[in-house]
């Protein structure tokens, strides 16, 4: 694209003073943004609302699209727009899709599984380990892991894929000159250097509360499913599955503990028919068809694990069982269970956190 092309459709993207909406309609009717940006008042008037056309016209200068692509040149960041191939093909299929991204690092692979995962930003012991866990098992088998780097379930999910080298983009609800918050500096530092992190808001653009809801529903969209780790009755991570199901995408909560404030989200989401997760192949076994990778990790313990031995460790979960617990549910014998115990520890697929309390390993 020539630069006098890139500079127009830099401002329609991101300065022009239209809705979303509306500039879609435009290109409906094939205007260009050049064409745009050049409306006569008669133009506005047949395409425009009164009300529309004070906003818009006050809003027809290049100053700023200019400064924002000076800035990207200067720190190592690119932009990428709805009429290019680079631009991520499941994001593309929502129907708000944003028509300008500002890029920092890689976009994701088209044809790679990705999942977003999100929860509280208050997590619990409990919310921090299940992020953890499940991202870094996905992230090692090739899945692609989003988020929207904030504090809390947020960043323990990126910083997990990072640790196995996996890839891992951040959305964010600011400019992407903006590292917010300031406590996940080094997480925008190592995403930037190894996965991506995007925006869709001008350069400059400061974290404010009704940006988040907006940003949202670009994790899901550029996602194939949402994982939801933990969430209030309340939580912005609701509003992320409430985009996933608007949007055809898959939704996936974590089985929760029914006494912790932190659940009752993700209880009401399985209440109302998304997927609950206790075990790494409840997520994925429904694309295994889809994406080759996946087979690979799915029963990728089975293989090793002896019927009792199976039947035992599928009991187990992040949050540590006692023993009783554990024989009641399996119906073997206590003998039996701590014969089985032994071995899973020595195989490393579980560990004992007190005495006679075991969880599966991380």
């Amino acid at each position: 694209m020539i630069e006098r092309e890139r500079i127009y459709d830099h401002w329609f993207a991101f300065h022009a003073g239209l809705t979303g909406k509306k500039k879609r309609e435009l290109l409906l009717f094939g205007k260009t943004p050049e064409q745009i940006y050049h409306f006569t008042y008669a133009d506005c008037r047949q395409f425009f609302y009164e009300n529309e056309i004070k906003r818009f016209k006050e809003t027809c200068t290049l100053e700023s699209s200019k400064r924002d692509i000076d800035w990207l040149d200067r720190n190592h960041g690119w932009t990428v727009f709805w009429n290019e191939d680079l631009y991520p093909e499941k994001l593309k299929q929502i129907c708000d899709y944003p028509l300008g991204l500002c890029v920092k690092g890689k976009l994701p692979v088209d044809n790679r599984l990705s999942i977003a995962i999100v929860g509280s930003r208050d997590m619990s012991p409990y919310g921090q380990q299940a992020a953890s866990f499940f991202s870094q098992e996905l992230a090692k088998s090739g899945v692609q892991i989003i988020s929207g780097l904030a504090r809390g379930i947020d960043g323990c999910s990126h910083d997990a894929a990072l640790k196995v080298g996996g890839y891992t983009l951040g959305v964010l609800g600011c400019g992407i000159d903006v590292q917010y918050p300031k406590s996940n500096q080094y997480l925008y530092e190592q995403i930037e250097a190894r996965g991506g992190i995007i925006s869709e808001f001008p350069i400059g653009t400061t974290p404010q509360p009704y940006l988040f809801p907006i940003r949202n529903r670009i994790i899901s969209g550029i996602s194939d499913g949402v994982f939801v780790i933990e969430a209030k009755e309340r939580s912005g991570s609701l509003i992320t599955a409430d985009y996933a199901l608007e949007q055809n995408r898959d939704v996936f909560a974590l089985t929760a503990r029914y006494y912790d404030d932190l659940s009752y989200g993700c209880l009401n989401l399985i209440e109302h028919g998304a997927k609950p997760v206790y075990r790494l192949e409840n997520i994925t076994e429904e694309y295994k068809n889809n994406y080759e990778f996946c087979t690979k990790l799915t029963n990728s313990k089975n293989f090793s694990l002896a019927k009792k031995e199976k039947l035992v460790y599928d009991c187990l979960r992040l949050e540590p069982k006692g023993i009783d617990q554990i024989v009641a549910e399996c119906k073997l014998s206590v003998g039996e269970v701590l014969t089985i115990l032994t071995m899973l520890e020595l195989k490393q697929y579980i560990i004992q956190t007190q005495n006679n309390y075991y969880r599966i390993k991380e």
